[in-house]
């Protein structure tokens, strides 16, 4: 049996669109051994996950043996489902990595972690979530026509992460749809200014800009208007300190960098008036990404 652990994600954090995400300390597990048949079980009940041949856990597993021409085998696949699914925390992302790494292993580790990427992205569309979950920490991550390019840093343990999660979902082709076909020279000057704030300051340590490096007007002001109470929220978590507020991937998940743990029950205390559910989590950056554990 292999077994498989993949941190949840963070991606754009602001204005790193499509090309930027972080490691968090929520994890998924999958364990992996040969069967006499497919079978996918999970732990929790209600999550929604498909149990079937359909699974992305499963399917990514088979994309793997498939690009080495190898028979994929029937296999008996356990997952420990904690990332909140739909929420903008790379829970897809988690199957996508979870799958390969599995099957790579398996098999002997025929792929790098390069080559890993390169599959997990073909799959997923665009590299934000699957490096930071296959990498861990801070990683810059782009397609070019050789291939996806990427740079990990660890993040310092010194920054901490308040996730503010609702209890609702939010497809990523519902938040999509919703951009711009096009953007304004001056807008995508600021992302451009920011994004490389952003990654000089975590990069560094060096929070001192950091309020002024997660702005975005590339996805976030569109975004903002499909999730109830996410503009209440989003003001609510900088009147009370934070010093850092953006959209965790597509959303809806809110995440916060904060410097005051009190900033923690002054936020909840805001979010318990609203017309919506929200879960509070503290949370810190994961270093490691994707590990066989025993």
């Amino acid at each position: 049996m292999v077994t498989v652990r993949i941190p949840a994600t963070s991606a754009n954090l602001g204005p790193g669109f499509d090309c930027l995400g972080m490691a968090l300390s929520i994890y998924n597990t999958i364990s992996v051994e040969l069967s006499d048949k497919l079978v996918i079980e999970t732990i929790q009940s209600g999550t929604g996950v498909e149990e079937n041949a359909d699974n992305l856990i499963f399917q990514s597993f088979k994309k793997l043996y498939d690009s080495l021409g190898k028979p994929v085998p029937n296999v008996k696949i356990i997952q420990d489902v904690n990332i909140p699914i739909s929420r903008g925390l790379g829970s897809s992302a988690a199957c996508i990595v979870g799958g390969l790494f599995a099957a790579n292993e398996m098999l002997g580790k025929p792929y790098s972690k390069s080559k890993l990427l390169e599959l997990a992205t073909e799959i997923e569309g665009h590299p934000d979530n699957v490096a930071p979950a296959l990498l861990g920490g801070f990683v810059v991550s782009v397609r070019t026509d050789d291939g996806i390019r990427f740079l990990q840093n660890n993040i310092s343990k010194n920054i901490t992460l308040m996730a503010i999660i609702p209890d609702f979902r939010l497809s990523t082709k519902k938040s999509r749809g919703i951009l711009p076909t096009s953007l304004d020279y001056k807008d995508a000057v600021h992302n451009v200014s920011r994004a490389s704030l952003l990654t000089a300051s975590l990069i560094t340590g060096d929070l001192t800009n950091i309020k002024y490096a997660v702005e975005d007007k590339m996805h976030q002001p569109y975004r903002l208007d499909l999730i109830n109470d996410g503009k209440k929220v989003f003001a609510s978590a900088y009147e009370n300190g934070a010093s850092a507020v953006f959209l965790s991937g597509s959303g809806p998940t809110l995440m916060t960098i904060i410097c005051d743990i009190s900033t923690i029950d002054k936020v909840k205390n805001c979010c318990s008036k609203l017309s919506t559910n929200w879960d509070i989590k503290l949370l810190e950056a994961d270093n490691t990404g994707a590990m066989i554990v025993e």
